[in-house]
């Protein structure tokens, strides 16, 4: 089993609880918001961490790369060296967004972005060492495809290791949203890879889009424009009122708290996380969020316990396990599948007496009597052996014979 689903962490309103959340349970991906240092030194330094600062809309200055880039290694120097950040972001949902429009003024803006972006990727990445996430747009932005072929665009992608996209919808994660597994096959046809990129490239911006950028940076790839294409992170994912524009009634205004309950949205996430699995160019995916301020009360999953209680074992019974933990894990398991004996172990003894080879049931109770079948190899052929006696009166055991 395997997963993709982390989770943003915007403030630790409970940093013991959810500290202790992050060690036991493990998301594979976890997103600090401008972390404090006393809450990340409660936290696995094996896990993934990453980092965005926080910038509001006037501080991310397209212009002066070099500046923002000094103020990311500042903050994350340290957490880098320890090993403990392994990679950052840099500006978040750039304004001008969903005003790009290609062939017009305003891609000169989209440029300076694209220019900024990427030599802060390689300033940092430089001095830390560590990741650089860049675009991190906003859900459906830039929103017209054209965009991702435009020279700045594939200059871009080809400077960086990583890209990060928002992805939201509402009232579902797959409103309007649809695929088909077949085309994910590894023997995929010539045909089957074609119809699988004219699908995405016509799908929608909500969630998935990540799969229509792939696919206008495959056709880039394939035209020569672009050397290799970045990995993807899914550095925002939920429910929100605002991602594809509806008019919902007040009390909907917001995130998943407002539209779906724990297991219809752990439910939802599940089925995304299907989807990244599908595509091993997805590093990971952040939900938005746990431990968010007043601003996003109805996005917190920390302030329903019960979610939490289903992303906690989601996480458990989807970790991937290697060496020791595996073994100590199915070994936890398998004690719980162990066959169950009558005090005495009555059956089994009776069994090593015949000298039957293995048992073929649990124990069980039927009509006031219990029961269990073993099967004798000592013949020709295999017989089954369904030892049984009235309950607590095993001395009076019988043996019915079967071939099996």
């Amino acid at each position: 089993m395997s997963t993709r689903l982390g989770i943003q962490i915007q403030v630790p309103t409970d940093k013991k609880g959810m500290a202790r959340f992050i060690n036991e349970k493990r998301p594979p991906y976890i997103k600090h918001i401008d972390p404090q240092d006393d809450f990340l030194d409660l936290l696995d330094p094996d896990l993934y961490h990453t980092v965005r600062l926080w910038w509001d809309a006037s501080s991310q200055d397209v212009d002066n790369p070099g500046a923002a880039a000094e103020r990311i290694i500042k903050r994350v120097r340290i957490w880098a060296r320890e090993g403990l950040v392994k990679a950052v972001e840099g500006y978040n949902e750039v304004s001008g967004g969903h005003g790009w429009t290609p062939g017009t003024d305003s891609t000169e803006h989209l440029r300076r972005f694209l220019l900024c972006d990427a030599e802060m990727g390689r300033i940092i990445e430089g001095e830390l060492g560590i990741s650089y996430i860049g675009g991190n747009w906003s859900v459906g932005c830039p929103s017209d495809i054209d965009l991702w072929t435009v020279p700045a665009m594939t200059e871009w992608a080809g400077k960086l290791k990583a890209i990060g996209l928002h992805e939201y919808n509402a009232p579902h994660l797959w409103q309007n949203e649809s695929f088909d597994p077949r085309l994910h096959l590894d023997d995929a046809t010539p045909a089957l890879i074609a119809a699988r990129r004219e699908m995405y490239l016509s799908s929608g911006w909500c969630v998935l889009r990540y799969r229509k950028v792939y696919a206008k940076l495959e056709l880039m790839q394939d035209q020569g424009r672009l050397a290799t294409i970045p990995e993807f992170h899914i550095t925002e994912v939920g429910i929100d009122s605002g991602a594809p524009n509806g008019k919902w009634p007040v009390f909907a205004q917001g995130g998943w708290r407002s539209f779906l309950r724990a297991d219809e949205y752990m439910a939802e996430l599940a089925w995304q996380d299907r989807q990244w699995l599908m595509d091993d160019y997805v590093n990971g995916a952040a939900i938005f969020l746990m431990g968010g301020n007043q601003d996003w009360v109805s996005h917190d999953a920390w302030r329903d316990g019960r979610f939490m209680e289903l992303y906690g074992q989601y996480l458990l019974d989807h970790r991937d396990l290697t060496g020791e933990e595996l073994e100590a894990e199915l070994a936890r398991e398998a004690q719980k599948h162990v066959i169950p004996y009558v005090p005495g172990n009555a059956f089994r003894l009776i069994a090593q007496a015949q000298g039957w080879d293995e048992a073929m049931s649990d124990e069980f109770e039927w009509r006031g009597y219990r029961a269990q079948v073993y099967l004798d190899k000592s013949g020709a052929v295999p017989v089954q052996r369904i030892v049984y006696a009235p309950v607590d009166k095993w001395d009076q055991w019988q043996v019915i014979e079967r071939e099996n």
